[in-house]
């Protein structure tokens, strides 16, 4: 599909394949936004039991010619008129400031899925650009419209995207798209061609450079993120996500850097190596988020954790938690069979338990690293091995020297301390949760618990808390809601992702 801007061609089809690749099974109707008429390669890629129907604006400078012209941030369509709709290399053409409206007119029309594919705003595409236009120059090439455009517009950013997809207050995936480096040698390769000869053989020579290289990106695998010329993102409605409890899918490990490597991996990114890449952690675009439930025995943190779980999957988040399961799920196992006395007081026990919390904590951050819905949820954080440490075993020396020269690197997002504010009910809601282990700690016990805690709260957390808030727990029957429903609240304000 020659582009009739410029006798330079593209790769229109592996752009539309990249998109298609996320639409749902099933037959239906689907919205082009952006695209055109008469475009049967198109059509094959989405089968037979597809009718497409396609938007553009009359003075599309592309000069495609639509089954209907309209603007694309206020589409003629009742809501979920259509089962898929698709913009592919549109939004990088609208301002920045109506992309959000944009975006959400398709997902508006939609009855499942919205992709966008757009290139991707960075330095090395934009000088990609740059010298592609300069070689056109050169070669007394008319220049091409669409990256001049992009100079003067600004190509979305991936931090624009996840802006755009948590406003939309949908779950959403980002992913790479299209190897620059395939693409540009394609480009620069036709106006070499076209600088020896503009006639037909000149268009000939480009042609085949074109076709070789689009057969190429629609045969090979996503590209790592650091030669995405493109990024592609994909808004899900009435999508439920997942829980994950595996633990090798959650990165255990006591090497930070080794945990968060692995992450990036596993998200795209095959370059990180440098302690300037680990400190890019928090300032990462594509990450999701790490929350932890702190406070006293009785306090209702697993039952929290559980609804938290429940309620961010069913949202269509995919959320990993270590409630219930896990390494430290082990040290509860072993107090079930051997009976707490035997176990409460061992050093070795404490050290355990500290290691499996630590363990839980990268694993929980490297998880967050896997894309903008990844969600952690832990029941107690290091801070609750400061607190056992003092509580059980003050005089052991590992665990506070480790604590104290080797911290982790990366805190959680937020931490939410769940509070009883009744020492007494604390007490007998303590005893009456139905976990053993519990029922043979004493009101001495709590008490120092719930000093721990108070201190705690009252100092503005630690470096193992990172930002945290405090949720009075009354534990009366029919409280919980309130309190989730308070704790959801907070999650979004702090963190920034929807949860209600």
């Amino acid at each position: 599909m020659v582009n009739p801007e410029t006798l330079v061609e593209g790769d229109v089809l592996a752009r539309y394949q990249d998109a298609f690749r996320r639409v749902p099974d099933g037959p239906g109707a689907v919205l082009d936004v952006g695209g055109s008429r008469n475009f049967p390669e198109r059509d094959e890629l989405l089968g037979a039991d597809r009718q497409v129907t396609s938007l553009n604006l009359p003075d599309e400078p592309h000069r495609r010619v639509p089954d209907i012209y309209g603007d694309g941030t206020a589409l003629p369509y009742k809501d979920g008129a259509f089962s898929f709709v698709s913009a592919v290399d549109v939004l990088e053409h609208v301002s920045s400031h109506l992309r959000p409206r944009f975006v959400a007119e398709m997902v508006r029309v939609t009855s499942s899925r919205a992709v966008i594919i757009a290139p991707l705003g960075g330095k090395e595409n934009y000088s990609s650009e740059r010298e592609l236009l300069d070689r056109m120059e050169a070669a007394e090439l008319d220049p091409k419209q669409s990256f001049l455009n992009h100079q003067k517009l600004g190509l979305p950013t991936l931090r624009e995207l996840v802006t755009i997809g948590r406003s939309l207050r949908l779950p959403f995936d980002i992913f790479p798209a299209t190897h620059r480096s395939t693409l540009f040698q394609s480009l620069r390769d036709q106006v070499t061609a076209f600088s020896v000869d503009k006639g037909e053989v000149g268009q000939a020579i480009a042609r085949e450079i074109a076709s070789s290289a689009q057969d190429m990106l629609m045969q090979t695998n996503v590209p790592p993120w650091e030669d995405a010329y493109r990024a592609g993102m994909v808004v899900k409605k009435h999508e439920p996500g997942n829980i994950v409890l595996d633990n090798k899918k959650l990165f255990l490990a006591e090497n930070e850097m080794m945990a968060y490597q692995a992450a990036f991996r596993r998200a795209g990114w095959q370059s990180v190596r440098s302690e300037e890449d680990f400190r890019w952690y928090n300032k990462y675009p594509l990450r999701g988020r790490t929350i932890n439930i702190e406070g006293p025995e009785g306090s209702g943190k697993t039952s929290l954790v559980r609804r938290l779980v429940q309620d961010l999957s069913a949202w269509g988040y995919t959320v990993s938690t270590q409630t219930d399961h896990g390494v430290r799920q082990w040290i509860r196992d072993m107090e079930r069979k051997v009976g707490r006395a035997e176990v409460l007081g061992d050093p070795e026990r404490a050290e355990f338990f500290f290691f499996a919390m630590w363990q839980a904590a990268v694993a929980g951050n490297a998880f967050s690293l896997l894309g903008p819905c990844h969600v952690n949820v832990s029941d107690r954080g290091l801070e609750s091995v400061r607190m056992h440490h003092g509580l059980h075993c003050p005089t052991n020396r590992t665990i506070p020297y480790t604590m104290q020269e080797h911290p982790l690197a990366v805190a959680p997002d937020l931490t939410v301390l769940l509070w009883v504010d009744d020492a007494e009910h604390n007490y007998h809601l303590m005893q009456k949760d139905g976990d053993p282990v519990n029922k043979t700690k004493g009101p001495d016990a709590l008490a120092f618990q719930r000093r721990f805690y108070d201190h705690l709260w009252k100092d503005g957390g630690s470096r193992f808390t990172g930002p945290i808030v405090r949720v009075v727990n009354p534990g009366t029957e029919g409280s919980f809601e309130p309190v989730v429903a308070e704790v959801k609240s907070l999650i979004e304000q702090k963190t920034g992702i929807p949860t209600t």
